[in-house]
């Protein structure tokens, strides 16, 4: 070699040729050798198709080199030259290069496409959960080629069926998973709502004294997942004994219903606690006669303004005579409430009156004693009560009787039936004229001795008796016995 690599294109060679002979002579010639070949070649190994880049081996290239030169096979590492990394369809080369002993290169591409599927993603396993709160995303498992970074997103929890948080109703979360290739995948993992009906809980039972004081509680409601409710109320309604009595009882129903249209009911019992009426009666009173006893208002109380009614019995005697001072009676006032409870007083009235009055008929003036008639005395009792009227009379109780002047009395005296008695005085004084005397006739008559004492007629006041006298024949003119003279008879 004489210039140039060994077997290198250009590098030229010499053979020398000498020649000697046998007498030792020798003579040279060179002949000269130029090389002239080409470089190596390298054909690459197949294009493959891969799942991954990491899945990418370097092969062996095929090389020739001229003369068997030594040859240094490199090859680059596999470089992306389309697409994106470790994606479906991208593409990788390896290039290797052969370089021989003479220097000279030559290169050769093996290419790699990638053939891979997208994220596979499998949801965690369905599950049953009493609320829409305790729904956790969990971790999907993921499958993804060649080792690609991922993103999971979430969408939910979504509801999908039922009522939110209600037994049985249905949530979704949709698990999407993205590799670096933007290829995306989901997956859906359901959880079933399982809880229970509201619970309600009154309170606690009451003794009341009435109706009215019955007020609505605040029942202790819970609601599963804290879902809305509404308590709505009946009553209170009366279940046993009489409206407002002691002993009645009553109900309220708290009922709850959730957003679920579940409904969960208690109830609450009320027991009225109450006393029977109470009654006072009017103030006793003074009164001057049965009659003027009124029955009075009572002041009743009842328990709850329940209605009551209110009887009497009376006015009852119970001491005493009827209507006489002193008497008293009696009006029971008896309350009976809507319960049938009652409750009494009494009223006690005493009678205060006077006996009897009396006036007597007015005096008078009569003739005669016989003249005297009873009058009729005006007489008051008290209270109207019976009265028996009796007289004693007519007694002379001056001068003489049946004589001018002379005074009678009759004494009325009214007793009534209580006893009591009053009494009054009638007064008649005699008014009367003495008597009269009418003579007989005048008479003529022959002789005195024919003059005859006559009868005259003679009248009294009264009756009374009387006496007549006579004085005479009294000659009174003339001679005695002559004619003419006239003699008088004078009858007292």
């Amino acid at each position: 070699l004489v210039s140039g690599t060994a077997d290198c294109d250009g590098a030229t060679y010499e053979i020398v040729y000498t020649v000697e002979d046998e007498c030792g002579r020798t003579e040279s010639c060179t002949q000269t050798f130029t090389i002239s070949n080409v470089g190596p070649t390298i054909t690459c190994p197949v294009d493959q198709v891969v799942e991954c880049a990491d899945d990418i081996v370097e092969g062996t290239p095929v090389v020739t080199t001229s003369c068997g030169l030594q040859t240094t096979v490199t090859a680059s590492a596999p470089s992306l030259i389309s697409g994106q990394a470790d994606c479906d369809g991208a593409v990788y080369e390896i290039i290797y290069t052969v370089e021989d002993a003479c220097g000279r290169i030559e290169t050769c591409s093996q290419t790699f496409t990638v053939a891979n599927l997208g994220p596979i993603v499998t949801c965690p396993a369905d599950a049953v959960v009493e609320c829409a709160a305790d729904i956790q995303a969990g971790d999907p498992a993921i499958i993804v080629s060649c080792g690609l970074t991922t993103t999971v997103t979430t969408v939910g929890p979504t509801l999908v069926s039922g009522t939110a948080d209600c037994n049985g109703a249905e949530y979704e979360i949709v698990y999407t998973v993205e590799d670096e290739c933007g290829r995306q995948t989901s997956c859906t993992q359901t959880f079933t709502i399982e809880n229970v009906a509201p619970t309600i809980e009154c309170p606690a039972d009451a003794i009341v004294e009435c109706a009215d004081d019955i007020i609505e509680g605040t029942p202790t409601v819970t609601t599963s997942c804290g879902v809305t409710s509404t308590v709505t109320t009946v009553g209170p309604t009366l279940v046993s004994g009489t409206a407002d009595c002691d002993g009645a009882t009553y109900e309220i129903v708290y009922s709850v219903e959730d957003a679920c249209g579940r409904t969960e009911s208690c109830t609450q019992t009320f027991t009225v606690s109450n006393v029977g009426p109470t009654i006072e009666c009017p103030a006793d009173a003074i009164v001057e006669c049965a009659d003027d006893i009124v029955e009075g208002t009572p002041t009743v109380t009842t328990s709850c303004g329940i209605t009551s009614t209110v009887t009497t019995v009376g006015p009852t005697l119970v001491s005493g005579t009827a209507d006489c001072d002193g008497a008293t009676y009696e009006i029971v006032y008896t309350v009976e409430d809507a319960c049938g409870r009652t409750e009494s007083c009494t009223q006690t009235f005493t009678v205060s009156n006077v006996g009897p009055t009396i006036e007597c008929p007015a005096d008078a003036i009569v003739e005669c004693a016989d003249d005297i008639v009873e009058g009729t005395p005006v007489v008051s009792t008290s209270c109207g009560v019976t009265s028996t009227v009796t007289t004693v009379g007519p007694t002379l109780v001056s001068g003489t009787a049946d004589c001018d002047g002379a005074t009678y009395e009759i004494v009325y005296t009214v007793e009534d039936a209580c006893g009591r008695t009053e009494s009054c005085t009638q007064t008649f004084t005699i008014s009367n004229v003495g008597p009269t005397i009418t003579c007989p006739a005048d008479a003529t008559v022959e002789c005195v001795d024919d003059i005859v004492e006559g009868t005259p007629v003679v009248s009294t006041s009264c009756g009374v008796t009387s006496t007549v006298t006579t004085v005479g024949p009294t000659l009174v003119s003339g001679t005695a016995d002559c004619d003419g003279a006239t003699y008088e008879i004078v009858y007292t």
